[in-house]
């Protein structure tokens, strides 16, 4: 996956690049689905007119092809996308506005379209979504990173409970920076979150997991 974009597949015996449209900048660099027929990537695509725009792209079992997402007024970037089924798949992100006030960027594809889906503003600066793990209408959750007091990067949570977004309290590590990466959900509904801690006085990264209990 990468600027082409590329998209490969495993057929059982060896890699195939599978064609893409490339009539513009697009670079995906996450996708999920629900069948061989039904797979979606995401990513951001860029021209002169919108700038950097959320991409969505979906794969019928045949070709892949570029789904329309709304427009933004700055840049959006996408970095997740996660299936529950057809009819109700989560793409995050961040959006950036003229003004630099970096907001998390929420986007649902309810079978039909894509349509942006409002959440908390937050007052702090540099909101970064980099992955969601939706497992029901009610149940998804969004990880990243945020920044407080214009210096304090600290881990981020938000969960959809089928009606809207909302924070949720997540540890953090002091005297440095922690970064979350990546979320799941294990069987028995148990959360994973993990990415690195940059502490203050090192130059070293360390090793960040998060989890809670069903």
């Amino acid at each position: 996956i990468g600027p082409g974009p590329l998209v490969v597949r495993w057929d059982a015996r060896r890699w195939k690049v599978t064609p893409t449209p490339d009539d513009e900048y697009r670079q995906l660099v996450a996708l999920d689905g629900t069948s061989s027929s039904d797979i979606w990537a995401v990513g951001h695509s860029l021209n002169f007119s919108d700038g950097h725009q959320a991409l969505a792209m979906h794969w019928d079992g045949r070709t892949w092809a570029v789904v329309p997402t709304p427009i933004f007024a700055g840049d959006v970037y996408l970095n997740d996308v996660s299936v529950v089924n057809p009819t109700d798949v989560w793409a995050v992100g961040y959006s950036i506005p003229a003004n630099l006030d970096i907001q998390p960027h929420f986007l649902h594809w309810d079978g039909s379209v894509w349509s942006v889906i409002p959440s908390p503003h937050l007052s702090s600066t540099y909101n970064y979504l980099q992955s969601v793990a939706a497992v029901a209408p009610n149940r998804v959750w969004a990880a990243g990173s945020r920044t407080l007091n214009g210096h304090q990067v600290v881990s981020f949570m938000e969960r959809w409970d089928g009606r809207q977004w909302r924070i949720e309290s997540t540890p953090n590590r002091p005297d440095g920076g922690n970064y979350l990466f990546d979320v799941t959900v294990d069987p028995a509904g148990g959360l994973w979150s993990a990415g690195y801690f940059y502490p203050e006085e090192s130059s070293v990264f360390q090793t960040l997991i998060l989890h809670r209990l069903p």
